[in-house]
């Protein structure tokens, strides 16, 4: 072996020893893989490239390793199995976790796709956009996030499938490139199996044009796996954080978020990680059960009693404001939604974040006054809503949870009669009714409504279960 090639392996791993404390494995399928040259491997003392040098350079960035906190990427596929397969593949995956930590990396990633995608048909899946977002967004790392953002171009690459990845990365993080493996799809389903990448791609050939071009390539991550990327090799410099500097960064605060988190979908309350999974499959009996004894008592017992008996399982509800009398008497018993016959279902919106979405100004037209009401909805473990999924589990879910809050604000009644009497246009009025709604609640106002929201989850207008195939989603420029 040349004195050359045998120098450049030891430094590797001595490399690999210092950050991690064990030597790089290759796989047969890697020994021709080009590792940078050493003195293009950086690991100073912020583990981190100088934000003033990277504006007129590429960013080669490591999601994993680069801009996660999480090195466990378990979770992401939980919740493809469970929102994308349901329950029973879900437990299947729980199942094999234990065999999953033992594994290589690598195969442990395959299993894992093959477990969440076998079985799921190609165009349906939405998790991708509809659902994982929310989850990767607060795992962000804010020091990673200023690497990427500092970048004058940013081309990600990752382990995952890209169908998991390519919609929170380009949407939300404003990636301009997302590489990662793809799903093989037969007949219109997914095989569970993932390709491998190419090497010498299109995107390559970009950063090797970049190069000749005197525009500086530069690599991001924590790990040396990295280094085996075919797109490494393009790096002019690579910088490596150690474990030791990643365990100590920050989540990304929502404020610095490039695009507000406004919509996901879903029935997971919460991030499934092994543990959290494992105390949800525990639960589900006790739940399915309690459940049951719920609604038999809000049935069956009248209401005066039911109220303290229901509040003693955990499924409780509190009143705010100073409304109307009767609306205050009625209010926890049922939601009533007024539609004359020409009105396109006005009455109300709902969104999981502290945001409000714009009303049907057609509500303002029915009467001279209206009482804005805000409810807000605390779970414990599940979402009692969805736009993806089957809208009629939806009260059966919010039962089940171990916990339940069901908070009723009434505001000040809002004089509509300028619109009733075309006097004022009714969408001022809902504007002003949006508002005041607003900043009594401390939620922030868009200009999104619920037609964008389907759009974006499902895919559809709400109404009907029509298939939209442009996915441009009209919301993005609708924030106020």
């Amino acid at each position: 072996m040349p004195k050359k090639k045998l120098s450049h392996r030891l430094f590797s791993a001595l490399v690999s020893l210092l950050l991690h404390g064990k030597p790089i494995s290759r796989s047969s399928s890697n020994t021709n893989t080009t590792l940078p040259h050493p003195s293009l491997l950086h690991k100073s003392s912020s583990s981190s490239p100088p934000m003033e040098k990277l504006a007129a350079k590429t960013l080669v960035l490591d999601v994993e390793g680069g801009l996660l906190r999480s090195s466990s990427l378990f979770p992401y596929f939980m919740l493809v199995a469970l929102e994308a397969g349901g329950f029973l593949r879900g437990l299947v995956l729980l199942l094999l976790y234990p065999l999953l930590c033992v594994m290589g990396s690598d195969m442990a990633l395959k299993v894992m796709a093959m477990v969440s995608f076998c079985g799921l048909r190609a165009s349906r899946f939405r998790a991708g956009r509809a659902v994982l977002p929310k989850w990767f967004l607060e795992d962000v790392g804010e020091e990673g996030f200023d690497v990427m953002r500092s970048a004058m171009r940013r081309v990600c690459v990752t382990k995952m499938p890209r169908i998991m990845v390519e919609g929170f990365l380009k949407e939300y993080l404003e990636v301009e490139v997302v590489l990662g493996r793809e799903m093989k799809v037969i007949w219109g389903f997914f095989t569970g199996i993932m390709e491998e990448e190419e090497e010498g791609g299109d995107q390559e050939e970009v950063l090797l044009e970049e190069k000749k071009m005197l525009v500086d390539v530069v690599g991001f991550s924590t790990s040396l796996e990295f280094l085996q990327h075919h797109l490494s090799h393009c790096c002019k410099e690579v910088y490596l954080v150690t474990r030791e500097e990643k365990a100590r960064w920050s989540a990304l605060p929502r404020d610095k978020y490039p695009k507000p988190m406004v919509f996901h979908d879903g029935r997971l309350a919460f991030r499934p990680a092994a543990g959290d999974t494992l105390a949800m499959f525990t639960w589900l009996p006790f739940g399915a059960a309690l459940a049951v004894a719920r609604l038999a008592v809000a049935l069956a017992v009248p209401y005066r009693y039911s109220t303290p008996i229901l509040a003693a399982t955990g499924l409780s509800w509190r009143l705010k404001g100073d409304g109307p009398r009767a609306a205050r008497r009625h209010a926890p018993r049922a939601a009533v939604r007024v539609q004359p016959p020409d009105a396109d279902r006005p009455g109300g919106t709902t969104c999981r974040e502290p945001c409000l979405l714009r009303f049907s100004p057609l509500f303002a037209e029915l009467s001279d006054d209206v009482v804005p009401v805000g409810i807000a909805v605390d779970t414990a473990m599940f979402y009692a809503t969805t736009a993806g999924g089957l809208k009629c589990l939806d009260p059966l879910y919010y039962i089940a949870n171990p916990r339940t809050c069901y908070a009723v604000q009434f505001l000040e009644r809002v004089d509509t009669s300028p619109a009733r009497e075309r006097r004022a246009p009714s969408t001022d009025v809902a504007n002003l009714v949006q508002r005041r709604m607003g900043d009594a609640l401390g939620y922030r106002c868009t200009m999104l409504t619920r037609k964008d929201k389907y759009l974006m989850l499902a895919g559809n207008d709400g109404v009907v279960n029509t298939t939209q195939d442009n996915h441009s989603a009209p919301w993005k420029k609708k924030m106020q």
